[in-house]
């Protein structure tokens, strides 16, 4: 599986709550994110994320998006990962 990563910034709506986006591509994204729900429980899809906050009152560890943009067919998916500890362990396990 190929991925990069960067730390998120003001232009993300996760700012603030996560701290890393993980692009994957396809289908590795795929297994990476079942790793993710393996490792740190049930995630969210970006979108969706800070509504659930404030409806549940329940944070999630991460997140995910694999979204189309403007109807293209998608080549990778996203990943957000909320902390150093967590892009560690992805990164022990996908390097």
């Amino acid at each position: 599986m190929e991925w990069t990563y960067r730390k998120i910034n003001k232009r993300n709506k996760l700012f603030g709550i996560m701290t890393y986006q993980i692009a994957c591509d396809l289908p590795g994204f795929f297994d990476a994110r079942e790793w993710c729900w393996e490792q740190w429980g049930p995630g969210i899809e970006h979108e969706h994320f800070i509504n659930h906050q404030f409806y549940t009152k329940r944070e999630m560890p991460w997140a995910w998006d694999c979204s189309k943009y403007h109807g293209a067919s998608i080549s990778n998916g996203s990943l957000y990962l909320r902390d150093e500890e967590q892009m560690s362990w992805f990164s022990l396990r996908w390097s």
